[in-house]
């Protein structure tokens, strides 16, 4: 089993809609964990924060104020993020198609755009929150500033991360 730091349920709690497969909400849950938790916190405090997850140990207070003020809600916006594309479409054998339905209509392409720059900006704002806390917080922390470099030097310049931002 994935260790995701949030639920589908707590994902949806903040994202008004009709029904959506759990699996498609905890791939979007394990993809922003992945790209952005990851990345912010570096690679050795995310893996302290895997284990104690996985062993249900998060217990301290510090932990428990880092996960549930900084961790979770910025997880979750991110997690919306990456949602709203993956929900939008689907791939099936004939290809990439657009997801319709009967009651809605599909909002167009600048629509999108400017919802998922809404979101952006505020898992962004979370995001940041959450850097300001680690580093104000550092001696509760000494694993976000040991060996982190690998992963938070990267960021949304990099070769890889293209299309609808």
């Amino acid at each position: 089993m994935k260790v995701r730091f949030i639920s589908s349920n707590y994902v949806m709690e903040g994202f008004p809609s009709t029904e959506i497969e759990d699996q498609v909400v905890n791939y979007a849950i394990e993809k922003a964990q992945n790209l952005h938790i990851h990345k912010t916190l570096g690679t050795s405090l995310y893996g302290d924060i895997i284990e104690k997850v996985s062993n249900s140990a998060i217990t301290a207070a510090t932990d428990v104020t880092l996960m549930e003020n900084y961790i979770q809600p910025c997880l979750r916006d991110y997690s919306i993020y990456e949602l709203i594309t993956l929900n939008s479409f689907k791939l099936s054998n004939a290809g990439l198609m657009k997801s319709t339905n009967e009651n809605f209509t599909s909002v167009d392409l600048s629509e999108l755009k400017h919802l998922k720059s809404e979101i952006r900006d505020s898992a962004e704002f979370f995001e940041e929150r959450l850097k300001y806390y680690l580093c104000n917080n550092s001696a509760s922390f000494p694993a976000y500033n040991y060996g982190t470099q690998d992963i938070k030097q990267s960021g949304r310049g990099d070769s890889y991360f293209f299309g609808i931002s």
